[in-house]
């Protein structure tokens, strides 16, 4: 194995630093602003090109097809702005996504043009195993987490929390031997179940499943087989969710010391809790304010302001809602081409994150707020010739990518 350069350290430690929120955990130790986190990455990234301009090299259909939708989210963002409220929180929504294209862009062109792709997934994979380890302390001891009852890490939102182990996860699951993939996803899925956040339960067993299709924990020849018994299984737990028996057990157990009202209803699949019913309402009228201005919508900021004519005290928790409410169709429509360009050129298992991210946008509207998560999206748009390599041993995959 060749040297990591000081490129690629400083590009690893970006990983690191901004994946695991170990930014905005300092933030709140001792006043270090994540804009000065952002301009170092946005600084490293025209450094990096301006030093060595021939190492610049957008490779991928895929790549160049997100930089041209960044440019057209960059035009979005400015006429939403345009027609919204012009209220502080309307600019600053403008400058946090104005940020976040640039993030994206800084991110996309690193990762397609580094060889270091396996220590890259390593982070990856550090990442996700020391927030379950942090994320286990927080439930017992209740330490980090803005929600009482729900561990949540440096994250602090315990749906964060779930949602990006669930993603790092996969992203650096190629790294980890063959033989413990299986106890490294499950024990992911143990830092996941104690966030108690539904949505990333689901995020986290959408990942699993495919991970087992595509041949990353069992062999190829047996997918069919282990997909059925997982299904199997997922049946089992649901039923014994949404019966209370398995609530019931946790409640009788030593663990009820560290559970409270609103776990406890999580545990036993009850639906018709304080957050759920705040949900479908918001739904609800996600769906009604898009309607009154279905071309270009009410602007930014309009569901985060309840004067604005939004009822509500939260906005939609949901991404394509968002869009649809701020932004119209053609809000709509770019959201969504998105989501069909990550789906469609994303490589190996960044196809696996794009269906979590389309899934994850079901359940809030601040996919595009969270630098992590643009990583994310980065990472799975990584060209599929810089991961060859990684997929040598999967025939499987082999076919997939060459048909795409």
């Amino acid at each position: 194995m060749r040297k990591l350069s000081i490129h690629d350290l400083i590009l690893i430690a970006f990983v690191l630093w901004i994946g695991s929120y170990a930014y905005l955990y300092t933030y709140q130790l001792i006043s270090l602003k994540p804009l000065y986190t952002y301009f170092a990455l946005l600084g490293f990234s025209a450094f990096r090109f301006s030093y060595a301009p021939s190492t610049l090299m957008i490779r991928g259909k895929g790549v160049q097809q997100v930089l041209v939708w960044i440019l057209v989210f960059g035009i979005y963002t400015c006429s939403a702005w345009l027609i919204s409220s012009y209220t502080e929180t309307a600019s600053q929504i403008f400058i946090t996504w104005m940020e976040s294209a640039l993030i994206l862009a800084a991110f996309l062109l690193l990762f397609c043009n580094t060889k270091k792709t396996d220590q890259i997934q390593m982070a990856f994979a550090f990442i996700a195993i020391i927030s379950v380890a942090i994320n286990l302390y927080d439930f017992l001891f209740f330490n980090f987490s803005a929600v009482s009852g729900r561990a949540a890490g440096f994250y602090g939102n315990p749906n964060i929390s779930g949602r990006l182990i669930a993603m790092c996860m996969v992203a650096g699951i190629s790294i980890v031997p063959r033989g413990m993939r299986l106890w490294y996803v499950l024990l992911c899925g143990l830092g996941v179940l104690v966030t108690f956040s539904r949505s990333s339960w689901l995020i986290w067993g959408v990942g699993f499943i495919l991970l087992t299709w595509i041949g990353a924990i069992s062999s190829v020849r047996y997918r069919k087989v282990s997909v059925f018994l997982m299904a199997i299984a997922a049946i089992i737990v649901l039923t014994l969710i949404f019966s209370g028996n398995l609530g019931e057990a946790v409640i009788n157990s030593p663990l009820t010391n560290y559970l409270n009202a609103d776990t406890s209803t999580r545990l036993e699949g009850q639906l018709d809790d304080y957050a759920a019913r705040e949900r479908m309402a918001v739904i609800k009228e996600g769906l009604e304010q898009g309607a009154k201005a279905p071309l270009l919508g009410h602007g930014l900021g309009f569901t985060q302001e309840p004067g604005s004519g939004w009822s509500s005290k939260v906005s939609t928790h949901n991404m394509y809602l968002l869009f649809w409410a701020e932004g119209g169709i053609f809000g709509l429509t770019v959201y969504l081409w998105l989501i069909i360009l990550l789906i469609r050129y994303s490589s190996e298992g960044g196809r696996v994150i794009a269906l979590q991210y389309a899934l994850a946008g079901l359940f809030t509207h601040n996919l595009l707020d969270q630098p992590a998560s643009l990583i994310m999206l980065a990472f799975a748009l990584t060209p599929k010739e810089v991961l060859y390599r990684q997929t040598t041993h999967n025939p499987l995959l082999i076919k997939s990518m060459e048909r795409t």
